[in-house]
């Protein structure tokens, strides 16, 4: 049954204890005492039933009806048990030294039925005031839940009459599947019922600390579980050793890491001209590089209007680049650089796109500060190719670069790897990888049935305000779920986010995600507030009583308090999480590590083989 209406004069919300608790207690008392007398009852005469066909191999005449009134004669009858019993069945009851033990054997052993029954009955659907029940999680988050939904979501999967024999096996086990259509959230921690979260809706996880577990319970079984293509990002190799092997067996697996710092790493060469004959592919990633340079942040006055300004600029560079075949990026980083240069306008114009033209002539003519702050930040956009091994990751020969609509058909992999030292330098180039391929997936999704791509495109997201901070991130959190682009985002904290897209940009990231994970450790305080605000409060009641002059009163009060301490959110045990989750209640899980998983030994023969590819690679 659902819940009353808001203004229904039935709503109230969650009530932690109860009014006259004394009244509650006379009642929970008397029902023990009800339980244990009636075990207590049946258990003596059973005991004398069966004792009786022990020693006298005969079955005592005397039935169930006949058990309330050997309880009441047996007190008088202590030293002789039998008599208690009707006269026709004495002579085979059982001896007293059988009879006593036996009882008390019976009695003890159907006390502990009853309490570990109920245990194990209510264990699983009792939890505290305020926490999502059981039957709401089972119509939401379990497997048959999130499977219900696989025709719409998966429509490639469903059953139809031209199918053959061997593909309709092959859909109905991929339809048992539930990580077909969503991905694992962890298991309740109540029921320890593993539970899934739809791949439509984004999951946010922004107050994971370092060393908070977030790559180890969260990105990597995320990335091993994913059924379609993953792109995701990193500061380090730790995702990519744990899971390369096993994701190359299911498509196409690259690692982008373009400064060539790690060695033997089987790196992607993508090239920012190949494609950008398409003036949308041309304009996505010049806004990815502008945004991605972090430069004319709102710390400078109008900094949104020059990052704009500048991605005007860069997205006729890189369109003038890929119109002249003899164009290379050596040919971009020099034009970005020398703004005095008129052959990109030339470029332009001759293949008609004047508009453009017009606007680099523009910048090319104009002086003053504006013009030149505009090229400050067209010139930082593109700096990370200064690098000659950055300029020779994305320079492969035409024809031979990476193409992302292949690569997602095949559900491949990605890593978009960068370390620590270099995250300002290569984050436009990054973001710029970024949305190209969520571009193309959108493309592809508005060619499918159901206006989604099938499987769905992983975007594992973590430490992504350091890594590729894709200017369209605020847009993808509330609409690429239903392009069939499963979003998952992860960062140490939400300053960083207000930091790369502001104060606005960073609250819409926050405010668009279905899920929101809170994870132990976080000093996060805003975060915790925020959290604990979203959970909501419970009514408690308490009552005391008292006694004085032969009469008993009691004293009732209810107050209203958050259902959460800061502290606990704070202080939750490695491998627990609070789940906030659409419009449920809160929820409490328990999220194992990619180590505690049963397919780890399969995992850590894996991570050894990539090391020693690592090896291998560093050794020549």
């Amino acid at each position: 049954m659902s819940k009353a209406p808001l203004s229904a004069p039935g709503h109230r919300p969650p009530q932690q204890g109860h009014m006259r608790a004394d009244i509650w207690v006379r009642v929970v008392l008397l029902v023990i005492t009800v339980i244990v007398t009636t075990t207590g009852i049946l258990s003596l005469w059973l005991a004398g039933q069966i004792g009786g066909l022990l020693a006298h191999l005969a079955w005592p005449d005397s039935g169930l009806g006949d058990a309330p009134g050997i309880a009441f004669r047996v007190l008088v009858h202590l030293g002789d048990p039998a008599q208690a019993w009707p006269a026709p069945a004495r002579a085979e009851v059982a001896p007293t030294w059988l009879l006593y033990p036996l009882w008390l054997l019976l009695f003890l052993s159907t006390l502990l039925g009853w309490f570990f029954g109920l245990a194990r009955i209510a264990r699983p659907r009792v939890r505290r005031a305020g926490f999502a029940r059981k039957k709401t999680i089972d119509a939401s988050l379990t497997a048959p839940a999130v499977l219900a939904r696989v025709d719409i979501v998966r429509p490639g999967l469903t059953i139809t009459d031209a199918d053959d024999d061997t593909t309709r096996a092959a859909k109905e086990q991929r339809r048992s599947d539930p990580l077909e259509v969503a991905r694992f959230l962890g298991n309740d921690a109540v029921s320890g019922e593993p539970l899934y979260l739809a791949n439509e809706y984004t999951r946010f996880a922004a107050a994971v600390p370092r060393y908070g577990g977030k790559t180890t319970r969260l990105v990597i079984p995320t990335v091993v579980d994913a059924r379609g293509a993953v792109l995701t990002t990193s500061t380090r190799l730790d995702v990519a050793s744990i899971t390369y092997q096993h994701r190359s067996t299911i498509g196409p697996t690259h690692i982008f890491e373009p400064q060539g710092e790690i060695p033997g790493v089987p790196r992607l060469r993508w090239s920012p001209i190949e494609g950008a004959q398409d003036q949308i592919v041309a304009m996505l990633r010049a806004q990815g590089f502008a945004d991605g340079s972090g430069i004319g942040d709102e710390s400078v006055e109008n900094g949104r209007w020059f990052r704009d300004q500048a991605a005007t600029i860069l997205r006729g560079l890189l369109h003038a680049a890929a119109l002249d075949e003899n164009a290379t990026m050596i040919d971009v980083l020099a034009w970005s650089q020398n703004p005095n240069n008129a052959r990109p306008e030339r470029i332009l114009r001759h293949h008609g796109v004047h508009n453009w033209a017009d606007r680099l002539t523009r910048h090319r003519e104009t002086t003053g500060r504006a013009r030149d702050t505009i090229q400050s930040v067209v010139s930082g956009a593109l700096d990370a190719f200064n690098d000659p091994r950055v300029l020779l990751a994305c320079s492969p020969p035409r024809g031979t670069e990476f193409k992302p609509v292949e690569w997602l058909r095949e559900s491949g992999t990605l890593y978009l790897v960068g370390t620590r030292d270099a995250q300002a330098l290569i984050a436009p180039l990054m973001a710029a990888v970024s949305e190209d391929i969520l571009y193309q997936a959108r493309r592809l999704a508005l060619r499918s049935d159901g206006d989604r791509i099938e499987p769905a495109l992983y975007f594992v997201g973590d430490e992504i305000a350091n890594i590729a901070p894709i200017p369209s991130l605020p847009s993808l959190m509330s609409e690429g779920g239903g392009s069939g682009i499963s979003v998952d985002v992860f960062a140490q904290n939400r300053h960083q986010l207000r930091q790369r897209w502001g104060d606005k940009g960073g609250q819409a990231i926050a405010d668009s995600a279905n899920a929101w994970l809170l994870m132990g450790a976080s000093t996060d305080a805003a975060a915790l507030r925020d959290a604990q605000a979203v959970a909501g409060q419970i009514t408690d009641i308490t009552s005391g009583a008292s006694w004085g002059s032969g009469r008993a009163s009691v004293n009732e009060s209810a107050r209203r308090e958050n259902l959460f301490d800061l502290a606990d959110l704070r202080t939750l045990d490695e491998g627990r999480a609070i789940a906030l989750i659409g419009n449920l209640p809160p929820i409490e899980l328990t999220i194992p590590a990619w180590y505690e998983r049963p397919d780890a030994g399969e995992l850590k023969e894996g991570r050894a083989a990539f090391r020693r590819m690592l090896a291998e690679g560093g050794s020549r």
